[in-house]
């Protein structure tokens, strides 16, 4: 089951404003970059993804929330594997 988190390129900038350690974002302009990478990964992740779940800026608490609420009418949990 694949969940895409969608986030915008400026929640995405505001996420990685700080954050010297991606090398793909080592660039002069972060949202030519981001926008640039958006236009080849979402048609990807349109196509693979099982839910998409739009990131709209909540704290993680109120997102898992949504999430959870999101997960529990689509995605049917399996019975752990007995042992051999």
């Amino acid at each position: 089951f694949v969940i895409w988190l969608r986030a915008t390129v400026g929640q995405q900038l505001a996420r990685t404003g700080r954050d010297h350690s991606r090398p793909l974002l080592n660039t002069p302009d972060r949202r030519a970059r981001l926008e640039a990478l958006a236009q080849i990964r979402e048609p990807l992740y349109a196509q693979i993804a099982d839910l998409l779940f739009d990131s709209d800026g909540s704290g993680p608490g109120a997102a898992s929330e949504r999430m959870a609420l999101a997960l529990d009418g689509r995605w049917q949990r399996q019975p752990p594997a007995s042992a051999a």
